[in-house]
């Protein structure tokens, strides 16, 4: 997993993680690699970008309700703070505490 960079409203950049094209079935393997990464490199936000799902058959956003119940269920293993949804309902900005980079 590449931790690409998304560049915030004050210059910074925060790793990111796109889904467009991932398989339903390998979307949590592909957060929980992600997410430990960010952890290892003492990162406090990242961007999880899902798409809005107009491209799928039903045109639901599949991928965000997929990633959003993963997250509940590991919320305080990973570390999460919060969480909003940002792109036109596309990504999920995610804020971690500082306690999980040490986990």
């Amino acid at each position: 997993i590449s931790m690409a960079r998304q560049g915030t409203n004050e210059g910074e950049n925060r790793p990111s993680l796109d889904l467009h094209g991932v398989a339903p079935d390998r979307v949590e393997a592909r957060l929980e690699q992600f997410l430990h990464q960010a952890r290892i490199g003492r990162k406090r936000q990242v961007l999880i970008i899902t798409g809005r799902g107009a491209s799928n058959r039903t045109g639901a956003p599949l991928l965000r309700k997929k990633v959003e119940a993963w997250l509940k269920a590991n919320k305080e293993r990973i570390g999460l703070v919060q969480r909003q949804v940002t792109n036109q309902g596309g990504a999920l900005l995610l804020d971690l505490s500082s306690a999980s980079a040490s986990s």
